[in-house]
């Protein structure tokens, strides 16, 4: 509905209810001790005790397992076998401080090698 389609009575009308609206929703703030300004600038009243900080209490925990997916069974099966083969370890010399250190053959790049005390 557009304003354009309203007579000028129905648009009294409307600003009317929306005033009594305004000043209502301003009593019910003023009542909690919170005044907010046409600037949007929002002054608790520090007296009363809502404005307070109250620490958070728990209540009685209501929650009940019930399980998931009952309904549903897991197929046997047969694994697969690893066919991956064990990782190969090398030792190498620090170049740094000369320390003797293990290091796994796919990690290495480059000559000069740092143990890890030299590294960081």
């Amino acid at each position: 509905m557009k304003p354009e389609d309203l007579s000028v009575d129905e648009l009294r009308e409307l600003i009317r209810r929306k005033e009594q609206s305004e000043e209502k929703k301003e009593g019910a703030e003023e009542s909690k001790g919170v005044v907010v300004d046409r600037d949007f600038v929002v002054q608790r009243d520090t007296t009363s005790g809502g404005s307070k900080k109250q620490p958070v209490k728990g209540g009685k925990n209501t929650w009940t397992d019930k399980g998931e997916h009952k309904d549903i069974d897991t197929p046997e099966y047969e694994p697969s076998t690893r066919s991956r083969p064990a990782t190969h370890r090398v030792n190498k010399v620090c170049h740094v401080c000369g320390k003797k250190f293990e290091i796994v053959a796919s990690l290495i790049s480059g000559e000069f090698m740092r143990c890890d005390s030299c590294i960081g």
